[in-house]
């Protein structure tokens, strides 16, 4: 997530961090700042899911953070100075595939193939009739 400083906050996900999944679960079900600074209180995790604890009212898989589920140390959010800071250090730093960043209420992604451009995603829940 993008502070009001400019610099970023960013949490490591383990399973699937892959668009069709993380993406689509971060842009489809983690719209607003506090459910983003949610996860990121959680610090990194092993899997992301729709709901963040036991409590929360949405439907589907729990997200599984390392200390709260699995016992272990916390791994606080990693901190970058600035967007490109974590562009350029982020997926070494993080050993991830992708990037994703919450900025100005919505989520954009960064590594789709060998892209090196920020990409918005947009994920639509349900249909309208």
């Amino acid at each position: 997530m993008k502070l009001a400083d400019g610099s970023v906050l960013a949490i490591r996900v383990h399973w699937d961090g892959y668009p069709g999944h993380t993406g689509a679960i971060l842009a489809g079900w983690y719209k607003t700042v506090d459910r983003v600074q949610a996860l990121l209180d959680l610090g990194h995790l092993a899997s992301l899911g729709e709901r963040i604890s036991q409590d929360d009212p949405n439907a589907g898989d729990l997200t599984v953070a390392y200390q709260r589920d699995a016992s272990e140390p916390l791994k606080p959010a990693s901190s970058f100075a600035s967007i490109d800071e974590y562009y350029h250090n982020g997926k070494g730093d993080l050993a991830a595939d992708y990037l994703y960043l919450y900025e100005n209420g919505r989520w954009l992604v960064c590594g789709l193939y060998n892209d090196p451009d920020w990409i918005e995603m947009q994920v639509i829940i349900g249909k309208e009739q």
